[in-house]
């Protein structure tokens, strides 16, 4: 299970180190207050398929009550988000980017 391997072992190897140093802040910022969340996409993709494949963002699903909360945390770190779906019931997405993508 993805549970008990290293955070992202070969995350350098698949993104610049600038990407993963933010991916690695965002996941920080929100552990550290408490919002849970998942990781979807193409790293939750590789986690349990061990099928990897480029991504260019971070795909997390936030419960909706901590959408809000969540987002001030990533626009105080200087971040972009965005509710991708806000028609869906459940899950939702919330997507940090930095300025540059």
């Amino acid at each position: 299970m993805c549970s008990t391997i290293a955070l992202a072992p070969s995350l350098e190897e698949e993104v610049a180190p600038d990407t993963a140093a933010f991916y690695r802040r965002a996941l920080r910022v929100l552990v550290d207050a408490e919002i849970p969340f998942l990781v979807g996409g193409a790293f939750a993709h590789a986690c349990f398929t061990g099928i990897r494949r480029s991504t260019k963002d971070l795909d997390l699903f936030i419960r909706r009550q901590d959408y809000e909360r969540a987002a001030q945390l990533m626009q105080a770190e200087g971040w972009h988000t965005e509710m991708t779906y806000p028609h869906w019931l459940a899950p939702r997405s919330m997507r940090a980017r930095t300025s540059s993508t």
